[in-house]
């Protein structure tokens, strides 16, 4: 029998192998993501992994995921190893997504302070990777159709937060992006955007929302100009040949006389 402490001579010593630094991280964020998988990138919001390439850097040799963002044309690289602890996750879960819609229907918070500090709270809200976190800044900086604008700044971190929760819930729901904006406007019986898209969701007069089509249907008519003003624009092209060919003819007359009454050799 062998005291504790005393090493047994006739045993061979084994040491344990080393793991290289962060192997067990690497590992993790191996099985976590794979190719074709949405994730949520804190900076930028929802891509997809479209590939993982092994890459040497300054004779490193490094394993990276390849995360497209569509609508941004965008293409990013993520180091395997290093992809959980920047907080790359999967996407949020039904429930999450069903909370987040919950949050724009409560009433927004008290907007006492300075704007600059709470601009800077909106921003780590919104860059923080947490969907509940982005609900919270459209709800707050939420402004109806029919009061005062909002201010450029105000409208600009709204116009990303409501962008990165229409995105994330398309792709749980499995629906566009026009679909998902419809959906969560008539769960939240509010007129939510699609920023840089013309088309958004159309309450009807019970309170329900149109679909896509009328949408479009209603924005198509909306942008066309009318009888007036495509009289005005004719006229105004006419008036300005005939500015134009005024000019012309007054320009070869002046020509004329210059000639005649140049000296003769």
């Amino acid at each position: 029998m062998m005291l504790s402490g005393i090493v047994d001579l006739e045993r061979p010593l084994t040491l344990p192998t080393k793991q290289p630094y962060g192997a067990t991280m690497a590992q993790k964020a191996s099985a976590a993501f794979a190719v074709n998988d949405f994730v949520v990138y804190p900076a930028h919001g929802v891509g997809r992994i479209v590939s993982i390439e092994t890459n040497v850097y300054a004779g490193i040799t490094v394993e990276v995921y390849v995360i497209s963002y569509e609508q941004e044309k965008m293409t990013q690289r993520v180091p395997v190893r290093k992809a959980v602890e920047v907080g790359l996750r999967h996407l949020s879960s039904p429930e999450v997504v069903a909370k987040a819609v919950k949050t724009l229907t409560e009433p927004a918070k008290n907007k006492r302070g300075m704007w600059s500090k709470r601009a800077r709270e909106y921003e780590q809200k919104i860059n923080s990777g947490d969907l509940l976190a982005v609900a919270e800044v459209a709800r707050d900086l939420y402004h109806r159709p029919d009061t005062d604008p909002a201010s450029y700044s105000e409208r600009t971190l709204y116009e990303t937060a409501i962008t990165r929760l229409i995105r994330e819930a398309a792709a749980v729901w499995a629906v566009d992006l026009t679909g998902a904006a419809i959906k969560i406007s008539a769960k939240t019986q509010k007129a939510i955007e699609l920023p840089g898209n013309n088309i958004q969701p159309v309450p009807s007069l019970h309170g329900a929302v149109a679909s896509p089509l009328d949408a479009t249907r209603i924005t198509t008519v909306s942008t066309q100009p009318s009888k007036r003003n495509l009289a005005k624009e004719q006229a105004s092209i006419a008036n300005a040949e005939t500015t134009n060919r005024t000019l012309e003819e007054a320009a070869a007359a002046e020509l004329v006389k210059l000639k005649s009454k140049r000296p003769r050799r």
